[in-house]
């Protein structure tokens, strides 16, 4: 079975469909994925500040690690979930989206950033 088989069949899944064409669940679950993504961009950003030596000088990195990598790690998960559902909905449009595929090459980057 090649992936494109496998889009094809979640497409035509009862929860896709249902997934695609409510009025209010797609938008929720893209909303909640962008801030997701903010928390999880806006905190690895912080601590990479850190880790430079831009910001934060006087907080020691261990301190400041302890603090923002579970809430890091949280926006992370919450992002990947979202942005699943979102994939579930329209898989086939996104298989055949070259920017969709980088995007998923830059998740990975980031997910090891992190």
């Amino acid at each position: 079975m090649s992936l494109l088989t496998l889009c094809e069949w979640l497409e035509r899944t009862q929860w896709s469909i249902a997934l695609h064409e409510s009025v209010y669940a797609y938008d929720i679950v893209e909303s909640i994925h962008v801030w997701a993504l903010c928390l999880f961009v806006g905190f690895a950003a912080m601590m990479d500040l850190r880790l430079v030596g831009m910001t934060f000088r006087r907080v020691p990195v261990s301190e400041l690690g302890s603090r923002l990598l579970p809430w890091t790690r949280a926006g992370f998960t919450v992002m990947v979930v979202t942005g699943a559902l979102l994939f579930y909905a329209i898989p086939v449009r996104s298989y055949h989206t070259v920017f969709f595929r980088l995007k998923l090459v830059l998740l990975v980057l980031a997910g090891l950033n992190v």
